[in-house]
């Protein structure tokens, strides 16, 4: 049962992925699209956290400002990525928000005085040439025409910032979370993440309605659910880690729902979306799965 849920986490990871590029996809390229894909996410999160709560909540005012914090990197995450999925590739946009961990490790370095192994050193090392691979591949051709697998100049740019946004606030909500549950003794977990979302769908529906009185939103209606079950995947990711904290080795739960995200996001994007990879960015995704190994193993 507990490698179920492994599973099914590992195919949550790589699903979010598919759901936000096809909710791009099949909408106007507004920034309102992107407002609106942000909010119905971040409400069916805290409405499935909400009911998760009800089984096991505690109050604990020192864990208000962890989810102040925890709330603003969050809501960073998700609107970076999924306008990250508006200008590039989904396959190789899930790669780089997956190597964020390397942020985690080098926080641990810093202020948890662990120990940096010859393994962990190389892992680091292999996560920058994975992301210089996946990000500037080179052109590739089929029989009939060149293709480029490279975005416009413009567009680049554009996805390096929001997924530099994503990367950056990923890595901060795991450190914080590592850090709250050391500080408490791995107690008020719900609360921490109840209270951010609280704060994420504040300030979601607050950029929503700014976003609104400048341009209107004209977003396909039968789209509305892909953000909706894009949530709910989120929540099942969070649920079993949760769950399979004290019931399976962390050498196992986080490299499994890693990599195994990155292969279900590659494989939707390869079949579903159509996306086209060079040898370059194939040789960075290889890289970026060793690395996550050599990083949390």
């Amino acid at each position: 049962m507990n490698y179920l849920i492994l599973l099914a986490a590992a195919l949550a990871s790589g699903g979010q992925t598919v759901t936000g590029k096809l909710f791009n996809g099949k909408n106007p390229p507004e920034l309102t699209t992107q407002l609106l894909y942000n909010l119905i996410f971040v409400a069916a999160c805290t409405a499935l956290f909400a009911v998760i709560s009800l089984f096991d909540f505690s109050f604990h005012a020192g864990t208000l400002l962890y989810s102040v914090i925890f709330g603003l990197c969050y809501f960073m995450t998700q609107f970076g990525f999924i306008m990250a999925l508006k200008y590039g590739l989904g396959s190789i946009s899930t790669v780089i928000l997956q190597v964020s961990l390397i942020a985690t490790v080098i926080y641990g370095l810093i202020f948890w005085d662990e120990t940096l192994t010859i393994v962990m050193g190389i892992g680091i090392v292999l996560v920058i040439v994975a992301v210089v691979l996946c990000v500037m591949p080179k052109r590739v051709k089929t029989e009939t025409e060149k293709i480029s697998v490279r975005p416009e100049k413009a567009d680049l740019k554009k996805w390096t910032i929001f997924m530099s946004m994503a990367f950056i606030g990923n890595a901060a909500c795991t450190i914080i979370q590592k850090v709250h549950q050391l500080e408490f003794g791995g107690r008020y977990k719900n609360m921490l993440m109840l209270f951010a979302m609280l704060i994420v769908l504040i300030i979601s529906i607050v950029a929503y309605a700014i976003g609104r009185k400048n341009a209107p939103c004209l977003c396909v209606r039968k789209t509305l659910i892909l953000p909706a079950v894009a949530g709910g995947l989120n929540v099942l990711i969070n649920c079993a880690v949760m769950y399979l904290a004290t019931r399976l080795d962390s050498g196992v739960v986080y490299p499994v729902i890693l990599i195994g995200g990155i292969a279900v996001s590659v494989a939707l994007s390869l079949i579903i979306l159509k996306e086209r990879l060079s040898g370059r960015q194939w040789l960075g995704i290889m890289l970026s799965i060793a690395a996550i190994l050599m990083l949390v193993l």
